[in-house]
């Protein structure tokens, strides 16, 4: 084996462990898809994803369960859904836009 063929190796080897770092989040986001919060809010409408997609189109839809996912205030979304029925997302929220469009508003959380 000459240095080009270490080189090789080497490479694919760091390319494989990128590739298993970027998919192990990429996995858990994937697997909490219908348990994202966005999902509990439209639930509760009666609008499934498929509802959604129709609406608004799939691309934005993918695109408001990536920002739910990533968001930093999920928890806060899954401690207001618990504790009531009317919950509605905190002022912070990136899909605020596409929930209002649902009438699920932020705005009712600010009367």
């Amino acid at each position: 084996m000459d240095s080009s063929d270490a080189l090789l190796i080497a490479s694919v080897a760091i390319a494989g462990l990128a590739l298993i770092a970027a998919a192990l989040p990429w996995r858990r986001m994937i697997r909490q898809g219908p348990g994202l919060p966005i999902w509990a809010f439209l639930r509760r409408q009666r609008i499934t994803r498929g509802d959604a997609a129709d609406s608004v189109g799939a691309q934005a839809v993918k695109h408001a369960e990536l920002a739910c996912a990533i968001c930093g205030s999920r928890e806060i979304c899954r401690v207001r859904l618990a504790a009531s029925p009317d919950a509605v997302p905190p002022e912070n929220c990136p899909n605020a836009p596409l929930l209002d469009g649902f009438g699920i508003g932020v705005e009712k959380a600010r009367r």
